[in-house]
């Protein structure tokens, strides 16, 4: 072993002992003779006070001088003091440099920065695609500041196409991870029904855990869900008598319980009293009743009752409002929905017409069995 390598393994004993003072004198002759990895642990010494007095100054310094040997420790955290102006003018556009160039080798830290920087339009220009671009390559490894800023991306059509269910889908891996902005977020899909199944007692959950961590909006959100959890309880055992009812045949019972849940402002028994307006099943078949109340359960997420509501309106050729309700349930993940705003593109109805984007849906639809997707993408 070369004496340069040698100083450096002594440098990395000491300070896997933690033993940071010996550690920073052989990094320190092993740095000065140009080897990359001991002048990124000087530089880690001097930014931490590792062994040494802290000294930003300093750090630049060394990381300076491994970052253009290709280290990606150094260039992350050279970028974060051009960033901050730590030991160093700030310089937003060097450290967008820095941060390229460790994202550009995999570096998770530096490729969540980066995807930020695109975002916010911090050292280069505004790009919302390129911040999803990045931010998807650092959630991919598992950061979960990355898995929520995905999410986000996906909730608010930000560099992707708008996708709630795989906004909800990315809000969990963060959450999972214990990252309390996820949590949260993870919460108002369960609250709301955005991109899952709407549920109280699970968006509770999530909430909790949030507030646990000091996220004030949570609390707010955990009073409302309360409020409505309680309010819902005695629609919940209603609407069940309503199932069971329904399930009996016995229409005209289950329309009475599905009426009284629905009053209470239950989604699920929403949906069912309009569905049995719509087809007079335990009651006179009313067109205007079964849209009143799809409506309702419709606009608490509840899926079915998006899809259902999107084919009234399409049944009134009002084909604005019916791509508008078949594109919030198939973002949902409804199969039917799916396949409907597919066709809704190759008519061009209520959307301009767009065989990819009809494909892209048809596609989500076929593959969970909808026979008729995959009739209209045989034809295309």
């Amino acid at each position: 072993m070369s004496d340069i390598n040698n100083w450096y393994s002594l440098g990395n004993k000491y300070y896997n002992e933690k033993n940071y003072t010996e550690a920073f004198r052989y990094y320190m002759i092993a740095a000065n003779q140009g080897h990359a990895g001991a002048q990124k642990f000087v530089g880690a010494c001097y930014e931490f006070g590792l062994g040494v007095d802290k000294n930003q100054a300093e750090a630049v310094k060394w990381y300076l001088k491994a970052a253009p040997q290709g280290d990606v420790y150094a260039q992350n955290n050279l970028a974060n003091h051009y960033r901050d102006g730590l030991g160093v003018e700030k310089n937003n556009e060097e450290a967008f440099r820095w941060y390229y160039a460790a994202a550009q080798q995999g570096d998770i830290n530096a490729q969540y920065n980066l995807g930020r920087s695109y975002e916010i339009g911090r050292g280069t220009i505004k790009n919302d695609v390129e911040a999803a671009r990045w931010y998807r390559k650092a959630a991919e490894q598992g950061d979960k500041l990355a898995q929520n800023n995905l999410g986000v991306c996906y909730e608010l059509a930000r560099g992707v196409e708008k996708d709630c269910a795989e906004a909800a889908r990315w809000y969990r891996k963060s959450a999972e991870q214990g990252y309390k902005l996820s949590q949260y977020n993870l919460g108002l899909c369960y609250a709301y029904g955005k991109g899952i199944t709407k549920d109280i007692s699970e968006a509770l959950v999530w909430f909790h855990k949030a507030a646990a961590q000091g996220h004030e909006d949570s609390l707010k959100e955990i009073a409302k869900a309360e409020k409505l959890q309680n309010a819902s309880q005695s629609a919940e055992e209603l609407s069940r008598l309503g199932v069971k009812y329904y399930n009996e045949k016995n229409y005209v019972k289950a329309v009475e319980y599905f009426r009284k849940a629905a009053e209470q402002g239950y989604a699920f028994s929403q949906y069912y009293l309009g569905y049995c307006y719509e087809f007079g099943m335990g009651i006179a078949e009313d067109f205007t009743q079964a849209v009143i109340w799809y409506y309702k359960a419709a606009e608490q997420g509840h899926v079915k009752a998006q899809c259902s509501l999107g084919s009234c309106f399409r049944k009134a050729q009002d084909y604005n409002q019916a791509a508008q309700w078949y594109r919030k349930s198939a973002e949902q993940g409804d199969a039917l929905a799916q396949c409907f705003i597919g066709i809704c593109y190759i008519e061009g109805c209520g959307v301009e017409r767009d065989i990819n984007a009809a494909k892209y849906w048809l596609k989500k639809s076929a593959a969970q069995g909808v026979k008729e997707a995959q009739d209209e993408l045989d034809q295309l």
